[in-house]
């Protein structure tokens, strides 16, 4: 790494702490007059955990909303620990995960790709991704995302030195978003057969645990309903079925251009044409907007790719990639304050991110290096 200056080093540390406080305080005022909406909505399906109730038949973060529970029996288990502390305290030790999550994740892909990205520099990059609609979006419902994040981004920091640290990283993420389960398919072209079968053990036994009922529930009647494609996208779904459905086209294109995509990507690994992390990033990214519905915090996901090409492309001192890293920049920084704009009624405006994430992968899947 480059050796910076003191004082442009101090002057990175000054605009990236300027970043977190002006989230930090937002934060607050919502803790003090509320509690965080999703992560209401894990903390009261816990409680019905806990008293033997049915966690799936129930709607939460309620007086005001009423939201399902739709993640795995395997959630609650990982999630149970947060019941150990008063909800206000949970949710900061919550946020507090989130913020770091975030970071780390970004600091695993400049450590994994050997950046020489000088410290000043990369504190600025940590502040222009924490300055972004999707991780304010992320943080102020209390979801999970960055969590999840930052236990897959462990999991594949630890692969290599740390075998039995990685599984568990791994299980845990997946634990609480299937997605992750879809990396396995890498190790096995690796023929990484036991940790693939670690993984798969722990996984299986973490959603047998909380009991068989919820287990078949969820697998064989929550989950094929959270497949269904909805045929009127709202506001904030950034969904490549929402980007087909305003263009008037088929939707259901969505999941076959997915699985095209997946086996494009397996065969190129096959091929040896990504280094270590790229698949993995690549993968995260996918699953950022090829759900059946995509909010705009998921797109999260998405930021470990977009780093690692831009690291990529620094290391190469290409002066370009950093004027295009700003506009990326501000594309995920902006937000349309209101559903009603009329400049949403514009199909190319209202999945504007989710056709940049496109050819972001476009761009990875057919520039890369052979390695």
């Amino acid at each position: 790494m480059v050796k910076p200056k003191k004082e442009f080093f101090w002057l990175a540390l000054v605009i990236f702490l300027a970043a977190v406080l002006q989230i930090t305080i937002n934060l607050i005022k919502t803790l003090i007059n509320k509690d965080l909406v999703d992560f209401l909505v894990y903390w009261q399906a816990l409680n019905n955990f806990l008293a033997g109730k049915d966690v799936y038949q129930f709607f939460y973060s309620f007086p005001l909303d009423k939201i399902p529970f739709n993640y795995p029996p395997s959630a609650l288990l990982i999630l149970l620990p947060f019941k150990i502390f008063p909800i206000k305290i949970a949710e900061i030790i919550w946020l507090v995960l989130s913020f770091f999550s975030l970071w780390f994740s970004l600091w695993v892909v400049k450590i994994l790709t050997k950046s020489k990205i000088s410290w000043p520099h990369f504190l600025l990059v940590l502040a222009l991704f924490t300055q972004t609609f999707p991780v304010k979006f992320t943080l102020i419902l209390g979801q999970v995302n960055l969590i999840v994040l930052g236990l897959f981004m462990a999991a594949i920091y630890l692969r290599q030195k740390f075998f039995k640290q990685s599984i568990i990283c791994l299980t845990l993420a997946s634990g609480i978003k299937l997605f992750p389960l879809f990396s396995l398919a890498i190790f096995l072209i690796w023929k990484k057969y036991v940790y693939v079968f670690g993984v798969l053990l722990i996984f299986i036994f973490l959603n047998f645990l909380p009991g068989i009922s919820l287990f078949k529930e969820y697998y064989f009647q929550v989950l094929p309903g959270l497949s269904q494609i909805s045929d009127q996208p709202n506001f904030y779904d950034q969904s490549v079925a929402a980007l087909l459905t305003r263009l008037h086209l088929n939707p259901l294109i969505s999941p076959i251009i997915f699985f095209a995509l997946f086996v494009l990507l397996l065969i190129k690994v096959k091929q040896k044409k990504f280094s270590f992390i790229e698949p993995f990033l690549m993968i995260c990214a996918l699953f950022s907007i090829f759900g059946p519905f995509s909010w705009q915090h998921h797109l999260v996901f998405s930021y470990p790719l977009i780093l690692y090409l831009y690291l990529k492309n620094l290391n190469q001192k290409n002066l370009l990639s950093k004027i295009f890293f700003f506009l990326l920049w501000l594309a995920f920084a902006f937000h349309f304050k209101s559903e009603t704009n009329p400049l949403l009624s514009n199909p190319i405006i209202a999945s504007y991110r989710t056709i940049i994430i496109l050819l972001i992968l476009a761009y990875q899947f057919f520039n890369y290096y052979e390695y």
